[in-house]
């Protein structure tokens, strides 16, 4: 008898502990569904299903309705003759690129791709650090207001504005796929024009283990973002913020150290290059020490 009762006794405690673990393991699975569902769509309807259309790929070539010099082959497109307006025929080019930026750079804008679309809202902060979530709060439509009306004046206009508004101003988005999906809603030239980013990486689904395998989602994904800020060629200011729930991560291994931080020693072309991390890291020791970013202290949560 002893030895039965024994015996129900480990059967009760295992019952237990399956019926403590279980609702937890239920909960994580339906959370990593629902962020996998919401990835996908989110992702711009064109990309959807079979994956992107051949005239959505980086490198491909786009029909150029606006910049000069007009591709071969668009005989319905017509361009007037501009020597009439004083602002383009008498005003140096660097007199106008000056006034270009006054109209439409030094800015902030958030970037959400919503409705499958990819959506800007100009910030009303002064600076993007500054920041309390305007956003969230105000609609697009309330921001950008004529913004491209200058541009979309003329097409000598267009041709001669347009990459300011990549160069000179700030994007900031909390949405990876956004980041994930520039390469394929910009077009290769715009692409490589931005030169300032602030990405507000939450990380609410990663974790040391998920990073250090090779096969999870979180690890492919980790990797295709920074290989994205990487390929950024004219990209100067970036600042990473990584926000997790908890402190987990101030146990990670500088084994898995050095397969997490991998992908960051590619990033070496911006001049201003911050990191904040969710935990403390020993800023003086490898890998951290290698790292081509200045390191800070981001807050965690949860």
């Amino acid at each position: 008898m002893g030895h039965y009762s024994k015996q129900v006794q480990v059967f009760v405690i295992e019952a237990l502990f399956v019926l403590c673990c279980f609702p937890v393991i239920v909960a994580g699975v339906i959370s990593q569904r629902k962020r996998r569902r919401e990835y996908v769509e989110n992702v711009p309807y064109n990309l959807k299903g079979r994956g992107p259309r051949k005239s959505d790929l980086p490198n491909a070539k786009r029909r150029r309705r606006l910049t000069l010099p007009l591709s071969a082959g668009s005989k319905a497109l017509r361009t007037a003759d501009q020597s009439q307006c004083n602002l383009l025929s008498k005003l140096p080019t660097e007199i106008r690129q000056l006034i270009w930026i006054e109209c439409l750079g030094q800015m902030t804008f958030h970037l959400k791709i919503e409705d499958r679309k990819l959506r800007h809202t100009r910030c009303c902060s002064p600076t993007p650090a500054s920041c309390n979530g305007c956003y969230r709060y105000r609609k697009g439509s309330q921001q950008n207001t004529h913004l491209l009306s200058l541009p979309l004046t003329c097409r000598q206009i267009y041709s001669e504005a347009i990459f300011i508004l990549y160069s000179t101003n700030t994007f900031v988005t909390e949405q990876i796929s956004t980041v994930e999906y520039l390469p394929l809603v910009f077009l290769a030239s715009r692409h490589d024009a931005i030169t300032s980013i602030r990405l507000e990486w939450y990380l609410t689904d990663y974790g040391p283990g998920s990073l250090t395998s090779k096969t999870s989602f979180q690890m492919k994904q980790w990797v295709a973002i920074w290989r994205i800020l990487t390929n950024m060629k004219s990209l100067q200011h970036l600042h990473v913020i990584m926000c997790y729930p908890g402190s987990i991560w101030e146990g990670l291994s500088k084994m898995d150290a050095a397969e997490v931080v991998r992908p960051i020693m590619a990033i070496t072309k911006p001049q201003n290059f911050k990191l904040d991390l969710p935990f403390t890291c020993p800023s003086d020791e490898a890998p951290w020490v290698d790292l081509p970013c200045q390191i800070g202290r981001a807050v965690s949560f949860g």
